[in-house]
């Protein structure tokens, strides 16, 4: 969602909404002390990629990239969810099978994207015990938000914003766009700013992701490209028109900005967060080229359309100097995850 003006600045309705904003920080902070209280430990270490903001920042793209990180260092993750956007409760694994408006578009993009075991549930501590008696060989958890989920343990605090949209007018709801106020950053281990730093989180020496666009993916085997080749991709140069750019997720100024910067001419469709095209949307995008976010195109996959339609997925990068910081962070959770391995270990060779 794009924030409104009286979350971007103070204005007047900002200070009507004050006495509701301090009445929402009281509740929260009763809520937060109660979930600590009911908190229980996992046998596993847990990696929450959260923000302190209403609105997109970059969540799914990190977590992605961080699935694939920890793989790569050699360790089996699992991802929890609470699974916005779709009809199931849950605890329930996210299948081959499954659609968004069921599981929700961001877990099912997750678990085709990355091939990490993904659950679902609204109690993310019930979702988290489900996928490791399903999947025991998870050594490590990750949570899609969570960080104000105080009864889900955790070992790693990562909080994002997205760099252009940053703090807004630095309110709590509904005043402003924050869930908690900044001092709780002073407890998460590391912030994280999308595309660029945002000066207001400067005390917090922030690390910036880089997102860039990877190569096209069509949604259709048999969509022709440009010139009515069906494996031939478009680019800026084959396009004779603008094409249609849609997006669905908190920020979609962000997703059009990285296509201008790539040369697109674009039209740009902003969907809701979580909003998905209706039949009369599809109707009309009848012979145009559309390219869109990996969370849209996860909801229109299997579907036939009358135009040619393309993801453009997102890739993650950072500088030396942050990736550094961020290993460091990591490897203090994976050394936990050593430490409770061994710990299994020597347990299982007592009984034996």
């Amino acid at each position: 969602m794009s924030w409104p003006l009286h979350w971007q600045q103070v204005t007047p309705l900002t200070r009507l909404a004050r006495p509701l904003a301090g009445l929402f920080a009281r509740l929260s902070q009763h809520q937060k002390i109660k979930s600590l209280q009911q908190r229980e430990a996992l046998p596993v270490p847990v990696i929450i990629v959260g923000n302190i903001v209403v609105g997109g920042t970059g969540k799914t793209p990190m977590i992605a990239w961080l699935a694939g990180h920890l793989r790569a260092l050699g360790c089996t993750p699992g991802i929890i969810s609470r699974g916005h956007g779709g009809r199931k409760r849950g605890p329930w694994q996210v299948g081959a099978t499954d659609k968004a408006s069921e599981v929700g578009d961001e877990p099912l993009q997750l678990a085709r994207q990355t091939g990490v075991p993904v659950c679902i549930g609204k109690n993310r501590l019930a979702a988290a015990r489900y996928l490791l008696d399903r999947e025991p060989e998870i050594n490590v958890l990750i949570s899609d938000d969570g960080l104000q989920h105080y009864r889900l343990p955790r070992d790693l605090e990562l909080c994002l914003f997205d760099g252009q949209a940053g703090i807004g007018n630095g309110e709590l709801l509904p005043a402003g766009p924050l869930r908690e106020p900044l001092s709780r950053l002073n407890e998460t281990d590391l912030v994280i700013c999308k595309s660029q730093p945002v000066p207001d989180l400067a005390r917090w020496d922030p690390l910036v992701m880089s997102l860039t666009a990877g190569e096209l993916r069509p949604l259709s085997a048999n969509q022709a490209g440009p010139s009515g080749k069906s494996t031939e991709l478009p680019t800026p140069r084959t396009q004779d028109q603008a094409v249609v750019a849609v997006c669905g997720i908190g920020q979609p100024e962000s997703f059009f900005q990285l296509l201008r910067r790539q040369g697109w001419a674009i039209e740009p469709m902003a969907l809701p967060d979580h909003g998905a095209l209706s039949k009369k949307q599809i109707s009309a995008l009848a012979g145009r080229t559309v390219l869109m976010t990996s969370k849209d195109a996860v909801k229109l996959k299997g579907r036939t359309l009358p135009c040619n339609a393309y993801e453009v997925p997102l890739q993650v990068a950072f500088s030396d100097s942050h990736l550094n910081r961020l290993s460091a962070a990591l490897e203090r959770v994976l050394g936990r995850q050593a430490t409770v391995s061994d710990v299994e270990s020597e347990s299982s060779q007592r009984s034996t």
